[in-house]
C-alpha cells in the first residue's frame, strides 16, 4: 500500500455528539484515502468519544487509530502528541467539532508538494458554521486572508488568521519549534502561526473556489471557558508582548504604524477582559498601549473616541475602569 502524505490530528474531548461529523468530513476527501493517515487523540473523555470514533474508523476502512491518553492534558498537548507519531512530512489539525471541505486535503497537498523547503505552512479560505433551528450551516461571508508577504505582521493585524484548521504544517517545522504551547489554553495555535513566522519560515496562500474548511462554533468549546479565564488572558497577553518585542528588534526605524495599530487593537481585547477582572493586568497593558503612541486603538467605539479626543486615550480607559470599579461597589451593597 501506497504510504500516506498528509496525517490529519484530531484532538477530541468528550465530542460524541460532533465526532462523527468530522471523520465523515475526512472520509469524504477527494484525495485517495490510502495518502491520508488519521490520528485520533483522545484527551481523556469521559464519555463514549473513543467508542464512536473507534468504530468509525473500522467501519470505513480508514487508516488510522484513536490513541487514548490516561489524563487530560489540554488540546495543544493532545496535538501535540498526534503530529510527534505522525509518519509524513505534512500535517492537518482538524478539532473534533470542525469539518473539512471535500477538496482541502488534495487541493492544499497538491500545493505543499511544489513548495520550496522554507515554506512551512499552506492555507485557504474558510468559514464559519452555527446552528439555526437545530441545523448546521454557514454563517457569515468566507474568511480570505492573506499573509503571504510579511507573516508576522498579517497575522498580528487579521484576527481570523491563527486558526490551524484551515492550514497544512510541515511537521519538520514543528519538530524545530517544538509544536504547541502546552502552557497555553487561549490562542495556543495563533501563538504557534507568530513562532513559525518569527523563525523566518514562509507560508503560501492557496486559493480555491469553495472555503476548504468549517470552524463551527459550538455551545461548550473550550475557547468560550478560556475567554473567562483571567490567567488564559494574561497567557495571551505575553503572547502579544513578544510579537511587540520581536517587531521592535526587526525594526531599523522603530515599530511601523501597521505594527503599532495591529498591537493596539490585540492590546485593546486583552484590556476590556481585565478592565472588570485582572487590575494589576489592566494597568500593564494600558501602560504597553501607550507606549505604542497612537490617539486611539482601531476600531475604538465612538463614545470612548470622543473621551479619548479630551482627556487623551490611557486616562479615558482608567475613567471607564473607575467607573466600573464604583459602579460594582454600589450594587453589592
Amino acid at each position: 500500500m501506497k504510504s500516506p502524505e498528509v496525517t490529519v490530528v484530531i484532538p477530541m474531548y468528550n465530542a460524541r455528539r460532533w465526532i462523527d461529523e468530522t471523520l465523515q468530513s475526512v472520509a469524504h476527501q477527494t484525495l485517495p484515502l490510502s495518502q491520508i493517515e488519521i490520528l485520533v487523540v483522545d484527551d481523556a473523555s469521559t464519555d463514549d468519544s473513543v467508542a464512536v470514533a473507534t468504530t468509525f474508523l473500522a467501519e470505513h476502512g480508514l487508516r488510522g487509530r484513536v490513541i487514548s491518553k490516561s489524563r487530560n492534558a489540554g488540546p495543544s498537548a493532545a496535538r501535540n502528541t498526534g503530529w510527534q507519531l505522525a509518519k509524513t512530512e505534512w500535517v492537518q489539525f482538524v478539532d473534533a467539532d470542525d469539518l473539512l471541505a471535500p477538496h482541502k486535503l488534495a487541493a492544499q497537498l497538491a500545493a505543499a508538494l511544489e513548495q520550496p523547503a522554507d515554506v512551512a505552512v499552506v492555507y485557504s479560505p474558510w468559514q464559519h458554521y452555527a446552528q439555526r433551528d437545530g441545523a448546521w450551516g454557514r454563517i457569515d461571508d468566507v474568511v480570505s486572508p492573506t499573509v503571504d508577504d510579511d507573516p508576522v505582521l498579517r497575522i498580528l493585524q487579521d484576527f481570523w488568521f491563527g486558526y490551524v484548521g484551515p492550514t497544512l504544517i510541515r511537521t519538520s517545522v514543528l519538530k524545530e519549534l517544538g509544536g504547541l504551547n502546552e502552557q497555553l489554553h487561549l490562542g495556543e495555535d495563533f501563538d504557534l502561526m507568530l513562532r513559525i513566522a518569527m523563525a523566518g519560515h514562509r507560508f503560501h496562500k492557496v486559493d480555491v473556489d469553495q472555503p476548504a474548511f468549517f470552524y463551527r462554533d459550538t455551545p461548550d468549546s473550550q475557547w468560550r471557558r478560556a475567554m473567562a479565564n483571567p490567567q488564559s488572558m494574561r497567557d495571551l497577553l505575553q503572547v502579544i508582548r513578544r510579537v511587540e518585542l520581536f517587531l521592535t528588534a526587526r525594526g531599523t526605524h522603530g515599530l511601523s504604524v501597521e505594527a503599532r495599530e495591529a498591537l493596539a487593537s490585540r492590546y485593546q481585547r486583552c484590556l476590556e477582559s481585565f478592565m472588570d477582572r485582572d487590575p494589576i493586568s489592566f494597568r500593564q497593558t494600558l501602560d504597553w498601549m501607550s507606549a505604542l503612541q497612537l490617539s486611539c486603538p482601531p476600531g475604538t467605539g465612538r463614545n470612548l473616541r470622543l473621551m479619548s479626543s479630551a482627556v487623551g486615550y490611557a486616562n479615558a480607559q482608567r475613567l471607564r475602569f473607575s467607573y466600573r470599579r464604583v459602579k460594582r461597589r454600589l450594587l453589592a451593597k
